[in-house]
């Protein structure tokens, strides 16, 4: 949606611009050869000729810019409704991916409960495996309400009507706290994870939950997407009136004519997202939920000693 604004806003400074070209140009015609005409016949005494003339040349004139006027309309009004179909064809082909997805995700951790707990009912597993299945049903019903709940994430930021409930951070609090949070994680995968985070504060307006969330993502792109011994490195840095966080690692590198792809949701062909480690949401949310703040994210070349970096942008705020 937010491109589509961008686009009808396009189109409408590019149809008044060539709208306001094409009266100047006829503005400047009938000066430069209209009215002189018109004057010398007056001069010569022929007032009543000129005055019928210039009335009839006043007639052309308008007819003309309401001319102009109707086919910038046309122009216009096709333009944005071909944009509109494809804002619509492309939100409907996301949804119907969504679902597609949602679908085979959840059947397979689905069959497996089902297909459990009817044998457990039917009593064909034995006493001393009996938790041993439970803990499985459980974790395909962790596994299944988690993708629900991406599902749903993904859902909400997309929404016209969701709001973000921001309140005054020490940005640099919050992005060590979850780099800790996310630190087992990095050493069950083999990841040899260092950070980079100034101790002064560093205060931005943000949604706790929903930065926490794309943040999160970012960290947990690097233990899904890359093996055992890839290193990593979280660092925030302050310029100006921003705060970037760089997630960076030394993992494979990413193709540049394909690294703006990662961001879009079920991108068919993208190893990354077809591997089954992943719902496929997860960088989508995540810029999802940056944009939600005016921020930016995007994929860097890399920092020094690193093949890429994913770079998060949010605008910071006074101390008081």
């Amino acid at each position: 949606m937010k491109q589509l604004r961008k686009k009808i806003v396009w189109y409408f400074i590019a149809c008044a611009f060539a709208l306001e070209v094409a009266v100047s140009v006829e503005d400047s015609f009938f000066e430069a050869f209209i009215a002189p005409h018109f004057k010398a016949v007056s001069e010569g005494g022929k007032e009543a000729l000129a005055f019928g003339g210039f009335a009839a040349s006043l007639v052309v004139f308008f007819l003309t810019m309401a001319g102009f006027f109707m086919l910038s309309a046309f122009v216009f009004f096709r333009l944005v409704k071909k944009a509109v179909q494809q804002e619509s064809e492309r939100q409907a082909e996301e949804q119907r991916l969504m679902y597609a997805s949602l679908a085979h995700d959840l059947k397979t951790p689905l069959t497996s409960v089902i297909g459990f707990s009817s044998s457990l009912i039917d009593g064909k597993i034995p006493p001393e495996r009996q938790e041993e299945i439970l803990r499985t049903v459980h974790d395909k019903a962790v596994q299944t309400n988690s993708l629900l709940e991406t599902m749903l994430a993904y859902s909400k930021l997309n929404s016209e009507s969701f709001e973000l409930h921001r309140e005054k951070t020490d940005f640099c609090a919050f992005v060590r706290r979850l780099a800790a949070a996310a630190y087992d994680d990095f050493e069950s995968h083999g990841i040899d994870v260092s950070a980079d985070i100034p101790e002064h504060p560093v205060f931005a307006m943000i949604d706790g939950a929903e930065l926490s969330r794309a943040l999160m993502n970012l960290l947990a792109n690097v233990w899904v997407h890359n093996p055992a011994g890839t290193r990593a490195l979280i660092r925030v840095q302050e310029e100006k009136n921003t705060v970037r966080v760089r997630v960076a690692d030394s993992g494979a590198r990413i193709d540049p004519q394909k690294a703006e792809t990662l961001f879009n949701p079920f991108v068919s062909g993208n190893e990354a997202r077809t591997s089954g480690k992943s719902s496929g949401l997860g960088l989508a949310i995540a810029r999802a939920a940056v944009e939600r703040h005016g921020g930016r994210l995007y994929i860097d070349s890399g920092d020094s000693g690193f093949s890429k970096t994913f770079v998060m942008e949010i605008a910071t705020c006074k101390e008081k």
